[in-house]
């Protein structure tokens, strides 16, 4: 019988505990764990308590204090197996080594998510996050989060500097009352004069919800109450890379960790072509932008993806005005054309900008010291191709006071020990088979060795990483590792992991005032894959929406910003009223192929296409579920009933 006065458990395996022996004692050097294995099912023994069929196998044994002489070999080298009085059976137990079911190098939305599932299947996770500061990767630290809480406090700026529009829901303020018998021009400039930001404050708000989240990742995966298998994770705040096949190795201890399964998820920065120059300080990337540096009086934004329209509202609401360029001939080039025309309508021209779409840039770099910032551009022939000769182009040269560079993102794939496994890339990008495991050189695959998020460049969102993490996972799973978890009483997620991942019924959102929420295919996709004929379409706009007439009905709010008498001394703000819904569907079927939608709450109801699209439910199933009224969905509704030919109130 062995016996401790006080000592501590930790699960290190299904029934593997690791115990912790009391301080030091004269004999020796330090404290040292003891595995402990018991056969039959339960708890550990309780101190003090006979045991039967319990093995111990102590590890890293001190010497004796007094002793000069080094250890023969390393703790885990010299580790040997006793039985404990009361035991039956000499058997060894099995050793809880350096040995984990999973690697996952980053710890972004992707890698965490892969992080938690694999330990609820109860497999043991050794995550390299980077540094400390490296903890919940792009979304958290310098894209979405950051990005969405900009967008919502200055959205709530510019809402209070329209404070003439209060008047309309019968709400007086003290400047409104001392200035309303005055010019409304004049009255609103005094009203939107009487409302201040602080971008101190702003900047350190959106660092509070940072914080909250890197804090909630960290605690999420070292403590029991979040997750079962808490004790299953090991992080490591440093980076990883492969060595071989099942060996990962930390970058600054250099100490070498051996995996079954290995996950890439490090993610991606900014791209910058070589003939921008970036100072982080005049121009500059999205990762600057998240903490307002470089914000002006007027700015100049390249690129009018996602990423460069949402700062155009954040930037417009905090009274900067914008030029912007873009290579395509529209906006969002992977968006409907009928919808992206729309947006054009209610969300650019109400607001103090340019744009100039179509457009190459030639250079962009700073002048006069530093103090402002020259642009280089060319009108783009639609029909070039982007290698063909334009020497002879015009350049145009437009002067802003600091620039945004936000023309697509790189993978962070350099120095992870791809090229030592052959490790097929393009353009950096991992390239992965259906199932997300990486591809070799000579066509095979990696069973073992899998690539999930920015770094694969399948779909670059988020939530996107966040799924591929669990079908990698599930994957792992139906290897026959980890616990078998059911979802269903006749299905799992094993039956899952088999499935290909479905991109185009992934959806995206554009966090802007008004929203602009996509999935699926966009019309002319549609005539490309099912006859034109069999294609039709369906829109309906949200001004004839009863909740949103409640909530904001104040047409004036449509007119174009710049041409408009009226909207002079108003804050750029557009229409709370203005939003449409387009439906692609086959007429035949009425199935959904497409939804797309721009305006208030967008990106909730975008998810009404997502469940239509992943389940195929047509128009008419749709038209058949009740939608409560007077709500915002309805929009949605008034569309599906006529496209199934059922009249609506």
């Amino acid at each position: 019988m062995v016996e401790w006065t006080s000592h501590v458990y930790s699960k290190c395996g299904p029934n593997v505990f690791q115990m912790y022996s009391p301080p030091p004692t004269p004999t020796t050097l330090a404290p040292f764990p003891l595995l402990i294995r018991q056969s039959n099912q339960g708890s550990p023994v309780p101190r003090g308590k006979k045991t039967s069929n319990l093995f111990i196998r102590c590890s890293g044994v001190g010497r004796s204090r007094g002793s000069s002489a080094p250890p023969s070999e390393s703790p885990i080298n010299r580790s040997r197996s006793f039985r404990v009085k009361g035991s039956t059976k000499d058997q060894p137990m099995k050793l809880c080594t350096e040995q984990y079911d999973v690697g996952i190098l980053g710890c972004g939305v992707g890698g965490h998510a892969a992080a938690i599932n694999a330990m609820e299947r109860g497999l043991k996770v050794i995550i390299f996050t980077g540094d400390q500061d490296s903890i919940g990767g792009t979304c958290v630290n310098v894209g979405c989060i950051p990005s969405k809480s900009l967008l919502y406090a200055t959205g709530k700026y510019r809402e209070l500097k329209n404070l003439a529009k209060l008047y309309t829901y019968g709400i007086h303020t003290d400047a409104f009352s001392k200035n309303e018998k005055k010019d409304p021009v004049e009255r609103n400039q005094l009203l939107a004069d009487s409302v201040h930001i602080d971008i101190g404050k702003l900047k350190e708000y959106t660092q509070n919800v940072i914080n909250k989240l890197k804090g909630g990742i960290e605690y999420g995966l070292k403590n029991q109450k979040f997750c079962k298998n808490s004790e299953h994770v090991q992080v490591i705040y440093e980076r990883g890379h492969i060595v071989e096949k099942n060996i990962i190795k930390g970058g600054k201890s250099g100490k070498e960790y051996k995996v079954k399964n290995i996950i890439i998820a490090t993610g991606s920065t900014p791209n910058v072509p070589d003939n921008i120059e970036v100072d982080e300080r005049t121009v500059f990337t999205s990762d600057q932008a998240v903490k307002l540096e470089g914000l002006q009086k007027y700015m100049g934004i390249i690129g009018m993806g996602i990423i460069g329209i949402e700062f155009t509202d954040i930037y417009t609401a905090l009274g900067s005005e914008v030029v912007s360029f873009d290579y395509s001939p529209q906006l969002l080039p992977l968006l409907d054309a009928d919808v992206a025309g729309y947006f054009d309508r209610v969300f650019i021209k109400s607001k103090p900008m340019r744009v100039h779409l179509n457009t190459r840039i030639e250079y962009v770099r700073a002048d006069r010291g530093g103090q402002q910032v020259i642009i280089g551009h060319s009108e783009r022939n639609s029909a070039e191709e982007p290698t063909s000769d334009h020497t002879n182009n015009e350049i145009r040269e437009t002067r802003v006071d600091s620039c945004l560079v936000a023309i697509g993102r790189k993978p962070n794939t350099n120095n992870l020990g791809l090229e030592q496994l052959q490790i097929q890339t393009n353009r950096g990008y991992v390239s992965v088979d259906e199932h997300l495991r990486v591809q070799k050189e000579d066509q095979g695959v990696y069973d073992h060795i899998f690539c999930i998020g920015d770094a694969n460049g399948r779909q670059m969102l988020a939530h996107t990483a966040s799924h591929q993490a669990l079908k990698v996972v599930d994957w792992i799973t139906a290897k026959g590792e980890g616990e078998h978890i059911s979802v269903h009483s006749n299905r799992s997620h094993s039956e899952w992991a088999s499935k290909p991942i479905i991109y185009r019924n992934i959806p995206s959102v554009c966090y802007t005032t008004p929203e602009l929420a996509f999935v699926g295919l966009t019309e002319k996709e549609a005539k490309k894959l099912h006859p034109p004929e069999n294609v039709g379409t369906e829109i309906s706009f949200y001004k004839a929406n009863s909740k949103v007439l409640c909530e904001h009905n104040d047409v004036s709010f449509a007119k174009d910003w710049k041409n408009n008498p009226y909207n002079k001394g108003r804050y750029n703000c557009v229409d709370n009223t203005s939003g449409m819904v387009k439906i692609v569907y086959l007429k035949d079927s009425k199935e959904i192929l497409g939804l797309f939608i721009v305006g208030s709450y967008a990106s909730i109801l975008i998810h009404e296409g997502v469940l239509a699209l992943n389940l195929k439910l047509s128009a008419i199933d749709l038209a058949h579920m009740v939608h409560s009224h007077p709500t915002i969905s309805e929009v949605l509704d008034t569309a599906f009933k006529a496209i199934a030919r059922v009249r609506t109130h």
